[in-house]
């Protein structure tokens, strides 16, 4: 096994892009390629605000606005890299569910090492169907490892803790990946 280092982080954007450089939170301080995880897990959480609409129209009305947040995500990391091409970051996986979106960005240089990337969702939001709460899924095998990325929005309020129980326990059961 080779180890690789990774960057995994999540953000609830209550329905808005940021008006600020979000490189601070990408980066940490950290600047060149050589300095930088080689992949980076962005979740987000009502990356979109969820109106009936939107929740009604899935992944067509949240498809733009994760595309904005990917140009976001790869500005960040890419001004921050350096020039060097090996250390230029590029998204292997997108995955929307409503307003939950996982981003998945390595560098080149990594990129070899990566096999077998799928994607999926799962809703668990109203009669377990839909997409306002669920999962947004990546996995992936690096090298000889298999990992997962999950981006999650579970069921709300402080004293649903069983809802939130059961949401987890829906995702980690039902979720699947078709097989090529």
């Amino acid at each position: 096994t080779m180890p690789v280092r990774m960057f995994i982080c999540t953000w609830n954007v209550n329905g808005r892009l940021p008006n600020e450089d979000i490189s601070p939170w990408l980066c940490a301080g950290v600047r060149g390629g050589d300095a930088m995880p080689p992949l980076y897990a962005v979740g987000l959480q009502e990356m979109v605000d969820l109106t009936a609409t939107n929740v009604a129209l899935g992944t067509a009305s949240s498809m733009p606005r994760a595309r904005e947040w990917e140009r976001l995500v790869l500005k960040a990391l890419n001004d921050a890299s350096g020039p060097d091409p090996r250390h230029r970051y590029r998204t292997v996986a997108l995955e929307v569910l409503v307003g939950i979106c996982v981003i998945v960005a390595v560098q080149d240089g990594l990129r070899a090492a990566l096999s077998d990337v799928r994607t999926t969702t799962l809703a668990t939001g109203i009669m377990g169907l839909v997409g306002n709460k669920g999962a947004a899924i990546v996995r992936m095998n690096i090298h000889d490892s298999s990992v997962c990325f999950v981006c999650a929005h579970l069921a709300a309020h402080r004293g649903n803790v069983a809802g939130r129980n059961a949401d987890y326990d829906a995702i980690v059961t039902r979720a699947s990946f078709e097989v090529p």
